[in-house]
């Protein structure tokens, strides 16, 4: 799933996780793969369905907690994924304003997150 942040200034983050509990009342646990640690009684509207990452999008590369680092994807690396488990995939990518431009990388997909588009709509499948 991509779980939705709101941050300042209206800006909304796209977070990779997985739903680890669901409760009678209608909640889900939540956890943020980024940082590994798990969000309690979350609603259905504050996440959605993980959605790959094309060819040329620009995400964040998490390098360090709190920090990360803006990239373009070239591609989700096939083999690394099975059907419908993306989030468990690696990309490659390469780093934005990069003194080395053109050098690809590769991370796993849960170290990504990205910012939902100017007309986006999040939080609705």
């Amino acid at each position: 799933v991509e779980i939705i942040v709101h941050e300042e200034g209206g800006k909304i983050a796209l977070h990779p996780g997985i739903v680890s509990d669901i409760h009678p009342d209608g909640t889900y646990d939540l956890v943020k793969l980024e940082h590994s640690f798990v969000l309690k009684n979350r609603r259905r509207q504050d996440f959605q369905t993980y959605r790959p990452y094309q060819p040329g999008m620009s995400v964040l590369w998490q390098t360090a907690k709190d920090k990360y680092d803006p990239i373009t994807i070239v591609r989700l690396l096939p083999g690394s994924f099975r059907p419908g488990f993306e989030i468990h995939g690696t990309y490659s990518f390469t780093m934005d304003g990069e003194d080395q431009p053109g050098l690809v990388r590769e991370e796993r997909a849960m170290k990504m997150h990205r910012w939902a588009g100017v007309d986006e709509v999040v939080g609705v499948n």
